[in-house]
């Protein structure tokens, strides 16, 4: 994504954005690219000293732009920006399936306890999950 020093489309010397389309995977789907890597495109990482696979990703450019600018901000390269959002992000998921599996068990056991819930009680633990789930959202996104 930048490093050849040619101008890309909005002009700025030094940085282009490359998509790394060949005839072997033109067409292929996001998720069948993602997986694909080759020993070409794994490297140490300067100082870290742990493997990274370097991946294309495509983006529009206003998102680019933003990203530029959030890595700039935080004094970080782009690179090491997005590893640290996307981490974020999958630490988030993992937290998320962890408090779903925990609920499920807690339903199973009250179940177990006190019977089915009737439909107005269930009406209510629904209402009460979608607030607790707005809210928790609204906290991620106020830390990021």
């Amino acid at each position: 994504m930048t490093g050849t020093g040619k101008a890309n489309g909005d002009g700025r010397a030094g940085t282009r954005t490359t998509g790394n389309l060949t005839p072997r995977n033109r067409g292929m789907s996001a998720s069948a690219l993602a997986g694909k890597t080759t020993k070409k495109a794994t490297r140490k990482s300067a100082g870290a000293g742990q493997k990274v696979d370097k991946v294309s990703v495509s983006m529009p450019p206003e998102t680019v732009r933003t990203v530029r600018e959030m890595a700039a901000a935080a004094e970080m390269s782009v690179s090491a920006w997005l590893t640290r959002a996307a981490e974020e992000s999958a630490e988030r998921a993992r937290r998320v399936a962890t408090a779903q599996e925990a609920a499920a068990e807690y339903a199973a056991e009250v179940e177990a306890m006190h019977g089915q819930a009737t439909p107005e009680e269930q009406e209510r633990v629904d209402a009460f999950f979608a607030e607790l789930a707005a809210y928790t959202r609204g906290a991620y996104d106020q830390a990021a």
